[in-house]
C-alpha cells in the first residue's frame, strides 16, 4: 500500500518468478509422477487411466498459463506511472473485444464506432491501465442511432469498467476461494454513484459520467466503450475520453462482497 513497499514487494515477486517458480521444472515433475501412476491406474481401468491423464494435462496448462500471466503483468507494470489527483489524463491505445452476437468496429480519427447487427449483440472498444487505490471518474462524449435494446438490463451505449482479477460482485474484492462465482458480472467495477447514464435510440452527443471506486492498492482495470442490444450504433469522441484521478483512498479492503 505504499510506493516502497511495492518496489519491494514487486522486486521479490520478480526474484521468486525468475529462481523458483521454473515451468519447465514443474511441469516435467508432473510428467514423471504420472509416468510413475500408469502401472497402478492400469489394473483401475482405462477411464482412470484417462482421468489421471487429463487431469494431469490440465495442471500443466494452468502452470504453463499461470507463468504466462504473470510474465505479462510484471512486464507491464515497469510503466506505471501514478495519476496525479485531479489531473485528467487522455485514454488511448484501443482495441476491440465482441462479447456476443454481430459486431462491426471502426475507428475513424475522431471516433471509436460499434455498429450492433443482430439480437443480444455486445462489443466494446477497450484500453488497459494500471491504477492505485482511489477514486476515479471517467468522462467522454457518445451518441447513438437507432440503439435498440433488447433483455439485457446494461443495453445501450454505456461505460464500463472491468477487472478480469476480480471474481465478486460489489466494488470490495472477496477472495474466499468457495465463494460464488459470477463470470457475468463478478469482474465488474460499479459505478460509485449508483446512476449509471445509458445512451438508446437516436441520442445527439451526450457527456457520459461514470465515477468508480478502486479498492486495490494496484490493479490493471479495463476501460470499455460498450454497446449491448440488438441492432443500431454508438459513437464516443476520442478526444473527449478521459480519467481523472478524484480522490486517493477510498476505505481498506475487507476481503468481502459489498
Amino acid at each position: 500500500e505504499t510506493s516502497e513497499g511495492r518496489l519491494l514487494y514487486l522486486d521479490r515477486f520478480r526474484q521468486l518468478r525468475s529462481n523458483i517458480f521454473n515451468v519447465r521444472a514443474l511441469t516435467n515433475r508432473i510428467e514423471e509422477l504420472t509416468a510413475r501412476l500408469q502401472p497402478a491406474l492400469k489394473d483401475q481401468g482405462l477411464i482412470t487411466l484417462a482421468r489421471q491423464r487429463e487431469a494431469a494435462d490440465e495442471l500443466s496448462a494452468r502452470i504453463v498459463a499461470r507463468a504466462r500471466d504473470v510474465d505479462a503483468q510484471l512486464d507491464a507494470v515497469r510503466e506505471f506511472v501514478p495519476i496525479p489527483l485531479n489531473t485528467p489524463i487522455a485514454l488511448t491505445n484501443w482495441t476491440t473485444r465482441t462479447a456476443a452476437g454481430d459486431v462491426r468496429f471502426t475507428n475513424s480519427p475522431g471516433t471509436l464506432r460499434i455498429q450492433l447487427n443482430g439480437d443480444r449483440s455486445a462489443g466494446a472498444w477497450i484500453t488497459t491501465l494500471w491504477l492505485e487505490e482511489g477514486r476515479y471518474r471517467l468522462e467522454g462524449r457518445a451518441r447513438t442511432l437507432a440503439a435498440e435494446g433488447s433483455a439485457l438490463s446494461e443495453s445501450g451505449a454505456v461505460f464500463r469498467v472491468w477487472s478480469h482479477r476480480k471474481e465478486t460482485r460489489g466494488a470490495s474484492w472477496g477472495w474466499f476461494p468457495y465463494s460464488s462465482r459470477d463470470s457475468s458480472l463478478g469482474g465488474l467495477i460499479p459505478v460509485a454513484t449508483n446512476t449509471t447514464q445509458r445512451l438508446t435510440g437516436d441520442t445527439p452527443w451526450t457527456t457520459l459520467i461514470h465515477e468508480f471506486d478502486l479498492r486495490q492498492p494496484l490493479a490493471d482495470l479495463q476501460i470499455q466503450c460498450s454497446l449491448h442490444g440488438t441492432l443500431g450504433a454508438a459513437w464516443f469522441d476520442l478526444a473527449s475520453l478521459k480519467l481523472c484521478r478524484v480522490s486517493l483512498n477510498v476505505g481498506k479492503t475487507t476481503g468481502k462482497g459489498d
